[in-house]
């Protein structure tokens, strides 16, 4: 009975998981995983000076697909 439920959550959360770390090599990887929203990793995003005085609107880039956004106070572009 618990056999379906251990494959179920090692399918929807351990492969992403993984798959994920190794997607700096797998451009394939890449692109589905910045179409679902999960860009590159935080160390990796790109930091665009912008002209704003104060600082507060700085812009980031994601270094897989090149979108540019801000990042929220948990570290993710969007």
């Amino acid at each position: 009975m618990k056999l379906p439920i251990i494959i179920f959550l090692v399918a929807v959360l351990v492969i992403p998981l993984f798959s994920y770390m190794i997607a700096d090599h797998v451009k394939f990887l890449q692109k589905i995983f910045c179409k679902i929203g999960w860009h590159s990793h935080q160390y990796d995003i790109v930091e665009i000076y912008s002209d704003d005085p104060y600082g507060t609107a700085t812009k980031h880039q994601c270094k897989w697909c090149k979108k540019t956004g801000l990042v929220d106070s948990q570290g993710n572009l969007f």
